[in-house]
């Protein structure tokens, strides 16, 4: 943006309070960081830069713009008490005591003064509830029994104190933690529910039965009583934990990360908080933040090692895969019930290609927790079972085990059928593959249509620019090659073609180019909804920080690929702030690629639509259709791999492929499987292996169950065009 000449300010600052008002906070920033470039001490802009701030959850900056303002006009009292507000959000006692001795320092109005103390003051943290008639050390009784382990007496004192003072909410959540220790599950929700009844404003009891329902397989129930116990009373860790932990279940990662954190400002000892906010950092591939919260933690001593384990997967994650390895080996020796730590070793020792190593620690895993569905799903990613193998009858007893749990049948569901299909038993691949696909959707619930609704109305967005003639001033000459398409479609394969080359380091799955234009077009829930009017100076600057991230991953590099299959939706922009980058789109029959993709299991949370056969085929219309923009706009930006034309011909495609990414030719790019990087995606095993042609047309062995997948996907993909 121009820099704003001072009679335009008037005008931008009702447009930043529009855009503000909208909910459009990424304009609205924009409008008053203008504002303030071009006059520093506009306190208004301070504070309305501070509101948007705080929305966009950048408490810190917002705090220091307060400051400013409050330098600027110290006896505002809105800029106090909104401060105070945020101060007392973060829960942070140094941070209150600094704000209080400003506003001393500031000699604001004692009755000002005198209500940020107020709003500051430690809030209490526990609620003050009604015994009724009930004689209070009787109800002390009940409680000390209850966290003294003896549940059944617990329960016997709350039955007796509940059948004189029926009318007592206190004492029917006694009652409902007793049964719930016991394992009485209906009962407990029964007292639960009934404690709620007596006292619908009793914080505690909608807190424990949110927790219950967490612990019973319902975090969507949860979440409701977990949110109105917090509003009544919005400082208790536990249910801010709870709070996280059912959110988390549900995916919403984002949204889990701050009760978490919440919990961990007012009690920063609370371990499971420390390790699900670190786990969910790790999940949005924010693998140095995770590890830095995750360091109070290593000290802990739990029963499987997972504060150890997620230090293993946080370092693996940086590449940093010696101090990995330590880390996955002090968990396996740590670990009193250590098969989550050799089943997580030997995970990623599958990624670095030590598949015999791998296997040893599995059946290991296995032995320590054999009803563990994820250990043997996860195994058989990498081996090829045959006919007669011990491990397929296991896993079919286990399967049909009243004992295993849904969502370990699930598991074996998936592993099951991949064995089904490696001993070409095609005719019962689908008798497991499909309730196994099931499962993960109820697991995961998932609509397609708010995916669909906002990357078309993207499309849309992009169809009026013209990316083919700009030309953005001072952009990086950083030159990395994106592999993108579908998942499952080879780009795992043509990834590490190109790494193969002696110029070229693989950087996987970096995700950090489509991470940055998502961030700076106002994130997920944006997209589409504005124009796309980034300034040259925010997409050169968008340019030189996926360098700076790329760069940091791989400071030894000369040039690099990211294999992130989403960098698909901005490769017109990416372009624009990458001029030199190289784009490769890797096409496959939809009908193999899709039926790989549901046959397959994707890392927590990830790629949800791929487990029904008609959302599919609606994700790869819409995927199709955005790359026919690209193709569009500039043809010449892009270059596109069919991945059966390279199993066809694989000298020739290979060729033309390392042309199209600037390299001069090298013969060790036909004996990609011989390259030993770490390669981290469900290829893991296959791109390790010489080019075989098994893979294409294997839908036709399942076209009976394919029929939902057909319909989605149109005529030009029916079954007698195969």
């Amino acid at each position: 943006m121009p820099p704003v000449h001072p009679q335009q300010i008037p005008s931008l600052f009702q447009e930043a309070r529009q855009h503000h008002a909208k909910g459009d906070l990424a304009q609205a920033r924009r409008a008053f960081e203008s504002i303030l470039a071009a006059d520093p001490g506009a306190v208004t802009a301070h504070f309305q830069l501070a509101q948007v701030l705080v929305k966009l959850n950048e408490t810190e900056t917002a705090l220091d713009h307060l400051d400013r303002a409050a330098q600027l006009r110290p006896q505002e009292a809105a800029i106090w008490q909104f401060h105070a507000a945020v101060v007392q959000r973060m829960a942070n006692p140094a941070k209150s005591k600094a704000l209080l001795d400003k506003a001393k320092k500031a000699r604001i109005d004692r009755k000002l003064l005198l209500g940020l103390q107020e709003t500051l003051a430690p809030k209490a943290s526990k609620s003050r509830v009604g015994t009724g008639n009930a004689p209070p050390a009787e109800i002390e009784k009940a409680i000390a029994l209850l966290r003294r382990g003896r549940a059944q007496e617990a329960a016997r004192a709350a039955l007796a104190l509940h059948q004189k003072h029926p009318k007592v909410a206190i004492i029917a959540n006694i009652l409902a933690l007793a049964q719930a220790e016991l394992g009485e599950h209906a009962k407990a929700e029964n007292s639960f529910r009934l404690a709620i009844t007596l006292d619908p404003n009793y914080p505690e009891s909608r807190a424990n039965f949110g927790q219950f329902l967490l612990t019973t397989g319902r975090p969507d129930q949860a979440v409701p009583e977990l949110t109105h116990a917090l509003r009544l009373l919005p400082d208790m860790p536990m249910a801010l934990t709870n709070l996280g932990l059912a959110l988390k279940k549900q995916n919403q990662i984002k949204a889990a990360i701050r009760p978490l954190e919440r919990a961990l400002a007012l009690d920063p000892g609370i371990l499971v908080a420390r390790l699900q906010v670190a786990d969910a950092y790790l999940l949005l591939n924010q693998a140095e933040k995770a590890e830095k919260i995750l360091q109070p933690a290593m000290s802990a001593t739990l029963p499987d090692a997972f504060n150890h384990v997620l230090m293993g997967r946080c370092l693996a994650a940086q590449h940093k895969n010696d101090a990995a390895e330590g880390a996955f080996d002090q968990a396996i020796r740590s670990a009193r019930t250590p098969s989550l730590a050799l089943a997580s070793k030997a995970a990623f020792l599958q990624v670095l290609g030590r598949f015999d190593e791998a296997e040893t620690l599995f059946r290991q895993a296995i032995e320590h927790d054999p009803l563990n569905g994820y250990t043997y799903q996860t195994f058989l990613i990498t081996r090829k079972t045959e006919k007669g193998d011990p491990i397929i009858a296991k896993m079919e007893e286990l399967y049909e085990n009243p004992e295993v749990s849904r969502e370990n049948r699930m598991y074996f569901g998936f592993a099951l059928a991949k064995a089904m299909e490696d001993t070409k038993d095609y005719g019962r691949v689908f008798a497991y593959l499909r309730p196994a696909n099931e499962g993960m959707r109820k697991l995961y619930p998932y609509d397609i249509s708010g995916y669909l609704t906002s990357t078309r109305a993207l499309i849309e967005q992009f169809k009026s620019v013209d990316f083919q003639s700009r030309v953005v001033p001072g952009t990086t000459d950083f030159a990395p090659i994106f592999v993108t398409g579908l998942p499952r479609s080879g780009t795992t394969l043509v990834e590490q073609i190109i790494a193969s080359h002696s110029a070229v380091t693989g950087g996987g799955e970096l995700g950090f180019a489509f991470s940055e234009m998502e961030a700076a077009m106002g994130g997920a829930a944006k997209r589409g909804t504005r124009p796309f009017n980034l300034s040259d100076k925010e997409i050169a600057s968008i340019g030189r920080k996926i360098e700076s991230h790329m760069r940091h991953a791989f400071p030894d590099a000369d040039r690099m690929t990211d294999k992130a299959v989403l960098t698909h939706d901005y490769l017109g922009p990416l372009k624009l702030a990458i001029p030199k980058a190289r784009i490769i789109v890797v096409q496959r029959d939809p009908r193999d690629c899709l039926l790989s993709m549901y046959k397959n299991m994707f890392p927590s949370g990830r790629h949800l639509y791929a487990y029904d056969l008609g959302d599919l085929g609606e994700y790869y219309h819409c995927f199709q259709d955005i790359i026919r923009l690209w193709r569009e706009k500039a043809a010449d930006w892009l270059y596109e791999i069919s991945y059966d034309a390279l199993i066809a011909n694989p000298e020739r495609e290979t060729r033309d492929l390392i042309a199209a990414c600037g390299l001069e030719w090298e013969d060790q790019c036909l004996s990609f499987h011989e390259n030993k990087r770490r390669v981290d995606t469900l290829s893991v095993h296959q791109v390790r292996q010489p080019l075989y042609a098994s893979s294409t047309k294997a839908w036709q062995r399942y076209e009976a169950d394919l029929e939902e997948l057909f319909q989605a996907l149109g005529n030009d993909y029916a079954p007698e065009k195969g």
